[in-house]
């Protein structure tokens, strides 16, 4: 598949994923949170919460950027973040022709992971 149609494919998929997401409950929680994003207008910067249309925005380049990597890097899968949003966009591989999107808001994450290996933990004990 060539680049110029990966690109196409993976926008369609993305704005797929920008009209269906829930932008009006992120701004409530972030109005609710005072979460607030250092915003530019007209050449000022301020500290508030983002509009809902600062926020697609922000999500559409997030997007853009992360579909730009995956077709440079020759990816399978690529993720950005930035305010809180996660954006994930999976192309075609060799295999199949599968275009994924995934648009998150994080308010808490934790993430733990821990190698067990029977083998090793013999060692320790000698």
């Amino acid at each position: 598949m060539k680049n110029s149609e990966i690109w196409k494919r993976s926008l369609d998929c993305f704005e797929a994923a920008i009209r269906d997401f829930d932008f009006i409950k992120v701004h409530n929680v972030m109005s609710l949170l005072e979460w607030k994003w250092t915003v530019k207008e007209k050449s000022e910067s301020s500290l508030k919460v983002p509009t809902v249309l600062h926020m697609k925005k922000t999500v559409r380049e997030l997007g853009r950027s992360a579909i730009e990597k995956l077709i440079k890097h020759n990816e399978d899968e690529y993720t950005v973040s930035a305010g809180g949003f996660v954006v994930t966009v999976h192309g075609p591989t060799t295999h199949d022709n599968f275009f994924f999107t995934n648009i998150c808001f994080v308010l808490s994450e934790s993430n733990h992971h821990e190698l067990w290996n029977e083998h090793l933990q013999i060692e320790y004990e000698i």
